[in-house]
């Protein structure tokens, strides 16, 4: 018995393929367009953001774009509001957290840098607990860089207090994020998986 072997199949040059492809497009363009517009229009409400840290449970998210009247307890997604050289992530860059705090609210640092907000309107009774414990800052970071402590006092009108529960978490305990203002914020967050 004689073995044939078959001819490899012949490559196609880049004008064969754009002529095959453009064929298949005229042939099957509804199939083609549809998803197509489908993917332009929702890319343009919506976006799929990814934590890649463990600063929450949660590592995949859907964001509603634009949707900025995002109140404490949201998840949102924003852009890092600065460029700093102890930071691994650049100004721009997307991050996922939840709002601790709004206009109004008052944050307080004790003196071992526990971080704890006080809603406005807050009951006496509240406050006198010591309001909502937010996180501590660290002194250096993992990487050995020293860490400076983030603001305190009344959040400013359209500023919101980040907050990630990880005891690592890159938030507003720490200065190089701080208040981040509503127009950094990209839109109200869901965590998925």
């Amino acid at each position: 018995m004689e073995l044939t072997h078959a001819a490899p199949p012949k490559r196609l040059s880049p004008r064969e393929y754009l002529t095959l492809c453009v064929t298949s497009y005229k042939a099957h363009w509804k199939q083609y367009t549809l998803p197509l517009l489908v993917v332009i229009v929702l890319s343009t409400m919506f976006r799929i953001d990814v934590n890649y840290t463990e600063s929450l449970p949660n590592h995949v998210f859907l964001t509603i774009k634009g949707y900025k009247d995002v109140h404490p307890g949201n998840y949102v997604t924003y852009e890092f509001p600065s460029e700093h050289p102890y930071s691994p992530f650049r100004k721009g860059d997307h991050m996922v957290k939840i709002v601790a705090g709004e206009e109004g609210d008052e944050v307080r640092m004790s003196q071992d840098r526990h971080f704890s907000i006080f809603q406005k309107g807050e009951s006496q009774h509240f406050a006198a607990l010591g309001g909502q414990f937010v996180g501590t800052a660290k002194e250096v970071s993992r990487a050995n860089k020293p860490l400076e402590a983030g603001p305190t006092g009344v959040i400013p009108k359209d500023h919101f207090y980040m907050q990630a529960p990880h005891a690592d978490s890159l938030d507003s305990r720490y200065a190089m994020v701080g208040f981040v203002p509503r127009d950094r914020i990209i839109g109200i967050t869901f965590p998925l998986f």
